[in-house]
């Protein structure tokens, strides 16, 4: 039996290798770093292969963009999704993309990888088997949805994070959708600031009430839930496109997408607000191209203090999360600047400034790293992601406002919407 293992650390690729060995002596176990494949390739045919582990942290990468990659290929092998804690609402996602199984790896044991192995290549019963573990753990599966809304039906999971879960609902009147954000009430007494977190976003974006922020309907209580209706977006994310495009977007629509984002951000940070959590995922795409800014669950009150009071907790993502917020201190409305250089970095550059295996890693190098350039862009654009990624506060543009100006001043052509 041969298997193909694709997973970012080398500790867990050499723990499965030693667990398919242990229980299948004459496996063999081809083993692939990501970081070195770089995006799914079409040179990974999975040929002679019986199975395949696909992580699905890839690092730059997502799991899920190369399981779509190998559906497409004819004859390509079962494949079971592996990721850490916290990702389980992506188990059937993954199975209706094409997975065979699902493990989470705190799970993992001899036993379950032998049943994994040997129910995925019957390819039968991969749902069933995800939630009859999730209901031997004492947990809904991750399609458990809320029912306490009425007037309204549960189509799906769209995402989760540490404490809250994002639904896709219809109205049943009309069938309009709308995204449901909830957190479990029992996290009121594990962590009250953060459920307080959730109800002030609320609060937060009715008082925005901008065309480009995302839109709020309802706010309550159930027995069970802190919950939001939203808006939801059809055409998905920032993070959706720029994957599906895998690649560099043109100069133009980069920059169309970047003027977009700083005026969303003059406008939050004139309200006194702090995004500090912008990310392509963080970024909403209507039907019409235009972008809106979501999850405002980390903002809070700008700040001008840079001294040494820091925070009790580092908030945001590092691949785009400014020195000053890696080393704990407060973000203020030049850190939201940052992150904004980093994601048009990424859709000129087609990856993110700073990678490396570890999130400690990446954090370092936002700190410590040289700003690296964009190959193949006119100076001017060079000069405004360098000066966005600027490691001090007071090197880079003050205000949201004046990156609209220098991206403006570049005078290249209006772009259409993509």
């Amino acid at each position: 039996m041969k298997f193909l293992l694709i997973d970012a650390s080398a500790d867990f690729r050499n723990l499965l290798r030693s667990l398919l060995t242990k229980r299948w002596p004459d496996a063999q176990v081809l083993a692939q770093d990501p970081r070195r494949l770089g995006p799914a390739s079409a040179a990974l045919t999975g040929a002679e292969c019986r199975l395949v582990f696909l992580d699905y942290d890839l690092g730059a990468h997502s799991g899920l963009d190369y399981l779509a990659h190998f559906q497409a290929l004819p004859g390509f092998p079962p494949v079971v999704m592996l990721t850490g804690a916290g990702y389980e609402s992506l188990a059937e996602d993954a199975i209706r993309l094409g997975a065979a199984d699902y493990i989470p790896k705190h799970n993992l044991t001899p036993k379950v990888l032998a049943d994994a192995v040997e129910g995925a290549l019957d390819r039968h019963g991969a749902v069933e088997r995800y939630r009859q573990r999730a209901a031997d753990r004492g947990t809904p599966g991750p399609a458990a949805a809320p029912r306490f809304l009425h007037g309204y039906r549960t189509v799906r999971e769209l995402g989760r994070g540490g404490m809250s879960r994002v639904y896709l609902i219809e109205r049943e009147s009309d069938g309009d959708a709308f995204a449901l954000k909830l957190m479990d009430v029992r996290h009121l007494h594990a962590d009250p600031a953060a459920v307080q977190r959730f109800m002030d976003e609320y609060k937060l974006l009715r008082r925005l009430a901008d065309r480009r922020i995302v839109r709020t309907y309802e706010q309550g209580f159930s027995n069970e839930y802190a919950y939001i209706v939203m808006e939801y977006f059809e055409a998905g994310s920032l993070r959706h496109f720029l994957s599906a495009l895998n690649g560099p977007l043109e100069l133009r629509h980069a920059l169309d997408y970047a003027i977009q984002i700083a005026g969303t951000l003059d406008a939050v940070h004139r309200a006194g607000v702090v995004h500090g959590d912008l990310k392509p995922e963080n970024v909403m795409r209507r039907r019409d191209g235009s972008l809106v800014l979501i999850d405002f669950g980390t903002a809070q009150r700008a700040q001008a203090r840079t001294g040494p009071a820091r925070s009790d907790i580092v908030l945001g993502t590092p691949h785009y999360m400014s020195p000053e917020q890696a080393e704990g201190f407060e973000p203020d409305p030049r850190s939201d600047l940052y992150s904004l250089g980093a994601i048009l970095f990424e859709m000129l550059a087609g990856y993110v400034p700073y990678s490396a295996r570890t999130h400690l890693a990446v954090l370092y190098k936002q700190r410590q790293a040289p700003i690296p350039d964009v190959r193949g862009i006119p100076d001017g654009a060079q000069r405004i992601v360098r000066r966005l990624l600027a490691k001090k506060r007071e090197d880079r543009f003050q205000t949201a406002r004046e990156v609209v100006g220098a991206l403006q001043s570049l005078a290249l052509p209006a772009p259409g919407r993509s």
